[in-house]
């Protein structure tokens, strides 16, 4: 077999073609890389879409740390010159959409001021990788009232669907009135489309270190009047305790993995039905 030897020529034009590929490729995935005003404008335009054949929202769920239902009614209106979805009912306590891009103006304003965007893989699917430091005005971040004043937000974290930026993962690092250190994680699943509104059917949120938040004799008191309570149980009839235990069970098993974990349960909130533009 022959071999041909390599000229100095022929080297310096393959070197120069896999050099001029490698700026090439360089180039377009630089230039594929959104900055956060860049992501937060093709959210905007994105909201947009969506809420564009929507006026209405009734959104009927389940909260698994209480086992009972909620509804709410969301109506679409313009904030700071774009539209949003809003719970028509000012006191309403199960906003569970006040963390999605079309509800939050703050979130927008996060992911605009991000310090880095970056696609990435997270369980096997296209994300979009945010991470931010500059939460502005976080008592209106979630435009939640559950949150309102409860914890001052300070970073964070969030993995938006790469084609249709759907939050799948939020975590969120803050401090409490009490000075605290927790973090809120937040996945966002199953989404489905109702009238172009994606909304996701399943979102579960779990505070990590929420132990911090209590002290030492408090938390002391908590497992002695549970041990009480345990100790009460099995003191009455085996009908009537077999039947508050059925009742309570699933608080009962929350605490003893809050207790054992220093973590908040995890609250699931499941969707049931949704009806657009009824009300």
């Amino acid at each position: 077999m022959n071999i041909i030897p390599l000229t100095p020529l022929f080297t310096r034009c393959i070197t120069g073609s896999i050099t001029l590929i490698f700026l090439m490729v360089a180039a377009t995935s630089a230039s594929a890389q959104q900055t956060g005003a860049e992501l937060a404008s093709a959210i905007e335009r994105s909201v947009e879409r969506q809420l564009s054949d929507i006026n209405t929202v009734s959104i009927r769920s389940e909260l698994s740390i209480f086992s009972f239902e909620t509804e709410t009614v969301y109506e679409k209106i313009t904030k700071n010159g774009r539209s949003v979805l809003v719970p028509i009912d000012e006191d309403s306590d199960s906003d569970f959409l006040g963390m999605m891009p079309f509800a939050s103006y703050q979130m927008l304003e996060s992911i605009r001021n991000a310090d880095s965007v970056r696609e990435t893989r997270h369980n096997g699917q296209h994300v979009i990788e945010v991470i931010v430091s500059d939460i502005p005005d976080s008592d209106e971040f979630f435009e939640n009232e559950e949150m309102e004043g409860e914890i001052e937000f300070t970073s964070g974290r969030m993995l938006l669907e790469r084609e249709t930026y759907n939050p799948v993962l939020m975590e969120f690092e803050g401090e409490n009135h009490a000075g605290a250190m927790l973090t809120v994680v937040i996945t966002l699943e199953d989404y489905q489309s109702f009238s172009g509104l994606m909304i996701p059917m399943v979102t579960n949120m779990q505070m990590k270190g929420m132990d911090s938040m209590y002290s030492e004799a408090e938390i002391r008191e908590a497992r002695e009047s549970y041990e009480q309570m345990k100790q009460q149980l099995s003191e009455l009839p085996e009908a009537q305790r077999e039947m508050i235990l059925s009742q309570m069970a699933p608080q009962i098993e929350q605490f003893e993995q809050m207790i054992a974990s220093g973590d908040s349960p995890l609250i699931t909130h499941k969707v049931l039905e949704v009806v657009v533009n009824q009300h």
